[in-house]
């Protein structure tokens, strides 16, 4: 996916449509890499064929001729006889149709509407616990601390509600991000 490595940073819209069989597991493992789908199940692709003759089911032991046999039947049919099959796809899959279209708009209309920059300043505590975070609050001398440069972190707001984090200790390296959305 070098595409989507190289543009990963602005959160594009990465989508997939699929036809056959495909296990439940495998159609999770894309959603959960980002993927929108579009799944077009083997069976619906089995109904929409033969609602113009054509058997496009098979086994392992379907006889070549009888592939032969279905795609001479797909190319002797007419474009209005093709057309129908890819309607008769479609209506059994309104809703999925929909839900792809819908994610890829969001994605292609989204606009960055704010930006977010801060400059931290000082060393960086870490706690494991509320109450030590708690105490050194309360403990920690602020006037006798004495700031220091640390790293910029910036924060990308868009209007479909995606958000950017960012954070880079040197400054050309956040203005050659920012630069990137130019």
């Amino acid at each position: 996916m070098p595409l989507f490595d190289k543009y990963k940073k602005e959160n594009p819209f990465i989508g997939v449509i699929l036809a056959g069989e495909f296990t439940n597991n495998s159609l999770m493992q894309l959603k959960s890499l980002g993927f929108s789908i579009l799944y077009f199940s083997y069976e619906k692709i089995i109904n929409a064929f033969r609602s113009m003759g054509i058997e496009v089911y098979f086994e392992e032991n379907t006889e070549e001729t009888q592939f032969a046999k279905q795609i001479e039947l797909w190319d002797n049919l007419t474009e209005n006889g093709k057309v129908n099959v890819y309607t008769a796809i479609t209506e059994q899959n309104p809703l999925e149709i929909n839900q792809f279209i819908s994610e890829l708009e969001t994605k292609i209309s989204r606009k960055i509407i704010r930006i977010h920059i801060w400059m931290m300043f000082g060393k960086q505590y870490i706690f494991d616990t509320i109450e030590k975070a708690k105490e050194f609050i309360v403990s920690v001398d602020i006037d006798g601390i004495s700031p220091r440069f640390s790293q910029y972190e910036a924060e990308i707001e868009y209007s479909n509600g995606d958000i950017i984090k960012v954070a880079y200790h040197n400054q050309n390296d956040m203005l050659s991000f920012l630069s990137s959305f130019i």
